[in-house]
């Protein structure tokens, strides 16, 4: 239970930084690769678990093997969490982390589905305004009440027109 509470607390900091600096894509690739390693490899795991290995010899390795191919994020947590003594939660706090971003991207395309239906919606309000004031326009340059349909038949053509030259 408290390997749940202590991984789901690291992967919602780890998801805060990766929003602020806009790399959730990355952070979230890089840290389900090398978690796949400590999970697939036990003698990456034994390694960073030994408590007869010096602890700058494991920054060392993570320094060498990993904090130029991987996402500065992931980096942090990797030496975050083995100053810490708890890579034993990697492979936890990547699965917490991949819950966590899912539903982060899930929120993002319902509100980019919501934008994109306001912003259709503006946009059928504007063009209807814009043939209604076009209407009022053309009545009073001409004079003359002509049918309000005809009226918007020619402006919804020539907004037609326009639409296809951009």
């Amino acid at each position: 239970m408290i390997s749940a509470v202590l991984a789901r607390r690291y992967a919602r900091a780890l998801l805060e930084l990766s929003k602020k600096r806009d790399d959730l894509e990355k952070t979230h690739k890089d840290l389900e690769s090398i978690s796949r390693v400590f999970e697939r490899d036990p003698r990456v795991r034994r390694f960073f678990e030994a408590p007869n290995i010096a602890r700058t010899e494991k920054e060392a390795f993570l320094q060498k093997q990993f904090k130029s191919k991987t996402n500065p994020n992931v980096y942090g947590l990797l030496v975050l969490l083995l100053r810490r003594r708890r890579f034993d939660h990697l492979v936890a706090i990547a699965g917490e982390f991949h819950k966590l971003a899912e539903e982060a991207q899930e929120m993002i395309t319902r509100a980019r589905e919501e934008i994109g239906l306001e912003r259709d919606k503006a946009q059928a309000a504007l063009r209807n305004e814009v043939v209604d004031l076009a209407t009022e326009i053309a009545g009073k340059l001409i004079r003359e009440e002509l049918n309000a349909d005809k009226h918007r038949k020619l402006v919804d053509n020539f907004l037609a027109e326009v639409e296809q030259v951009k």
